[in-house]
């Protein structure tokens, strides 16, 4: 389960977006120092993000830089969707969130006539 911290910072990070406050609007970390924009936050908030899969790495080199995926929107939203997506990691296989809904691609794919 998301600490409330943790839904904070994802509700931080859509707002940051949504105005295109860019400095804002990432997770900065190196090692265990962990910034976004001007505010600290500990590396165990930032590991329960990317455990849930609400953020993503940017591959840069250097620091670790971390963005907000549709899964981290989808909770920064609404936060009752954290167990369904705690039950999507735990499935296995690939998933979104569409319009509030756990959506099971691999399922989806197998619909599809082109796939």
């Amino acid at each position: 389960m998301l600490s409330k911290r943790a839904i904070e910072v994802l509700q931080s990070l859509l707002e940051a977006e949504r105005a295109e406050n860019w400095d804002h609007a990432e997770i900065v970390c190196d090692g265990i120092d962990c910034w976004m924009g001007d505010e600290r936050l500990s590396r165990q908030t930032v590991n329960r993000l990317v455990r849930v899969v609400a953020v993503s790495l940017d591959d840069g080199g250097g620091a670790d830089h971390y963005t907000l995926n549709g899964t981290g929107r989808a909770l920064a939203e609404n936060p009752a969707l954290v167990g369904d997506v705690e039950a999507a990691i735990l499935r296995g296989g690939a998933f979104s969130v569409i319009d509030g809904k756990i959506v099971d691609l691999e399922v989806v794919g197998r619909k599809s006539p082109i796939g």
